[in-house]
């Protein structure tokens, strides 16, 4: 922060101790919030470890979610439609401006939202996710789809590359995936790891772009640097610049170091993000261009917060907006992250994965929102859809 540095710790006690410490003005309210956070977030927890199927929209559904009902359930369900900003408000975690933009920034990082407007279920498990370990895939995201690409063929299923979807064609008995090549695709059922909008375009109908407020584009500073001599450093960092405005593009930004391996061990690579709006950069190019440079200097000197000589260690530079996003996600708009996660849109009012007959949505923009572990129910979910309609029996 701009003030001061806080570790965010892991075991609850300690993380109670040093907010004492790093806000020693804050009222007992902020005591009382984390005791919140451990038991709401702790429940919810638990609730997506038995992987429930929302929004409830069949037998299917109820059936799947049933196994999360227990007593300890009337620990969360009170706050299914409240905000964190009103348990704060309920609790008397109010009167510290520093210890409430730290609370803001780690939502904002988590649910897209900061107190004032993000559920107090979704608000919840975001703060205690924390608590259970902050962890990484080993070799990268790259690393954890070849796992899935070597899963896949083991089961008898193909995986190709470079191969776009450019429509999709509703057929009898099922549909026809039309490739950016010409070729034609038959399936009985389809699952699509792309947003609504993405799919409208596959469909042919006009996309569905998320309105002003209801969801964030993403601009990613990548860096390369030579760590000659540089001490081992924390993988993980949240640099807050302006307490004031946190969603503000370049106020808040995760900072996040991969150091190299065996002889480049001393070759980094270092990913710093911020939320921006998508509609900074639909502008002409030369504005773009320097709204570009102005965020690429914005993050440079959160990542120098971090490591204060890194202008002289940079030996690659480059920077992605949501234009990038766009043109090699398929991503309409630019949007990542899913819908800001607001009382509307968790849970029970979640929007629907079920896009059409034997069609599926998985990914941020489905239940339970975004982040690998989200992603990942999300696809579980789809899956258990598909296997069923194909007459086989779900492993979840």
């Amino acid at each position: 922060m701009p003030d001061r540095t806080v570790p965010y710790l892991a075991d609850h006690a300690a993380w109670a101790a040093e907010f004492e410490r790093s806000f020693p003005g804050a009222p007992a309210g902020y005591r009382r919030f984390w005791r919140w956070v451990r038991l709401v977030g702790g429940e919810v927890y638990r609730i997506g470890g038995t992987l429930p199927s929302f929004p409830l929209e069949r037998p299917a559904d109820v059936r799947r979610s049933l196994r999360a009902v227990r007593p300890q359930l009337a620990l969360a369900a009170p706050w299914l439609f409240a905000t964190v900003g009103r348990v704060k408000q309920l609790l008397g975690a109010r009167g510290s401006a520093e210890a409430d933009a730290l609370i803001d920034a780690l939502l904002l990082d988590a649910t897209g939202a900061t107190a004032s407007d993000c559920s107090a279920v979704q608000g919840g498990i975001a703060l205690d996710l924390y608590r259970r370990g902050c962890q990484w895939v080993d070799g990268g995201t790259g690393a954890l789809a070849m796992r899935l690409v070597r899963a896949i063929r083991s089961f008898g299923g193909e995986v190709r590359f470079a191969a776009g979807v450019a429509r999709l064609v509703r057929e009898r008995g099922g549909w026809t995936l039309v490739l950016d090549s010409g070729e034609r695709v038959t399936a009985r059922a389809v699952v699509a790891n792309v947003p609504p909008a993405g799919l409208d375009l596959l469909l042919g109908r006009p996309p569905r772009i998320p309105k002003p407020g209801e969801a964030w584009g993403a601009f990613v500073l990548h860096l390369g640097i030579d760590a000659s001599g540089l001490a081992p450093l924390h993988p993980f960092h949240q640099v807050v610049a302006d307490t004031a405005d946190l969603e503000r593009a370049g106020a808040n930004a995760l900072v996040s170091i991969y150091p190299g391996r065996g002889a480049r061990a001393h070759r980094w690579s270092i990913s710093v993000s911020t939320h921006v709006q998508p509609a900074e950069f639909a502008v002409p190019p030369g504005q773009a261009c320097g709204r570009r440079a102005e965020l690429e200097r914005q993050l440079l000197a959160a990542v120098r917060r971090v490591i204060p000589d890194v202008d002289r260690r940079i030996l690659l530079l480059r920077s992605a907006t949501p234009a990038t996003y766009q043109r090699f996600t398929g991503r309409p708009g630019g949007f990542v992250g899913g819908l800001r996660q607001v009382p509307s849109v968790v849970a029970l009012r979640a929007p629907s994965r079920r896009a059409g007959p034997q069609l599926w949505l998985a990914g941020d923009h489905t239940f339970p929102g975004q982040g690998t572990v989200g992603t990942a129910l999300s696809g579980i979910n789809a899956a258990r859809d598909a296997l069923e309609f194909l007459g086989k029996e779900p492993p979840l």
